[in-house]
């Protein structure tokens, strides 16, 4: 996970999900949750497997992606758009 810490970046760890950035993992560690940046999603990427379960729409540009220290929500920081996404990871979906 060398690349993750040192660059910010996603995409050697996991090549086939394209330009990956600010990843935030949840409090277990089993899931990944990184923005596509110009995709307007966040990519939900199974860290035991390596393989992308889904992704979540959110407000257009995102960047910065953070979970709760409880794991309950992720919070999406949306630049073009100047909003902020909250996703329940229980369902993967944006509230």
């Amino acid at each position: 996970c060398g690349d993750i810490f040192t660059t910010g970046t996603c995409s050697s760890l996991y090549p086939d999900q394209g330009d990956l950035e600010v990843p935030a993992f949840s409090p277990d560690g089993r899931t990944l949750w990184a923005s596509t940046g110009g995709g307007n999603t966040v990519a939900v990427i199974n860290v035991v497997t390596g393989q992308e379960v889904g992704r979540i729409g959110v407000g257009a540009d995102p960047w910065g992606v953070a979970a709760t220290p409880d794991g309950s929500r992720v919070l999406v920081a949306n630049n073009g758009s100047n909003s902020v996404s909250f996703i329940g990871p229980a369902t993967s979906g944006c509230t």
